[in-house]
C-alpha cells in the first residue's frame, strides 16, 4: 500500500500547538465528502477526519468511525458515545 506524508497541526481555540510530519495511506482522502465532522457534547471539540487527531496520532482522512474504541476527546476526556454526527 502506498503511503505519503502529511502535516498535521493540533488547534484549539484557533491557537496551534504543534505540528508534525505524519505518514498517510494515499488510498484515503482527507477531504471526502462523506466522511463527516461529529461534535463533543461536553465541550463543543469538533472531530474533523480532514485533521485527525495529532494528539493521540491519529492521521488526516481517519474517519469518526475508524477511531480506536477508547479513543477520547483530546480536550475533555469525554468517550466516543459523547460525540454527536455534525450535518
Amino acid at each position: 500500500m502506498d503511503h505519503g506524508t502529511a502535516i498535521s497541526c493540533a488547534f484549539v481555540n484557533n491557537i496551534r500547538y504543534f505540528c508534525k510530519k505524519v505518514e498517510v495511506e494515499n488510498n484515503i482522502n482527507p477531504k471526502s465528502s462523506d466522511m463527516k465532522k461529529y461534535k463533543c457534547a461536553v465541550c463543543g471539540h469538533i472531530y474533523d477526519p480532514a485533521e485527525g487527531d495529532p494528539t493521540r496520532d491519529i492521521p488526516p482522512g481517519t474517519p469518526f468511525e475508524k477511531l480506536p474504541k477508547d479513543w477520547t476527546c483530546p480536550i475533555c476526556g469525554a468517550t466516543k458515545d459523547e460525540y454527536m454526527e455534525m450535518e
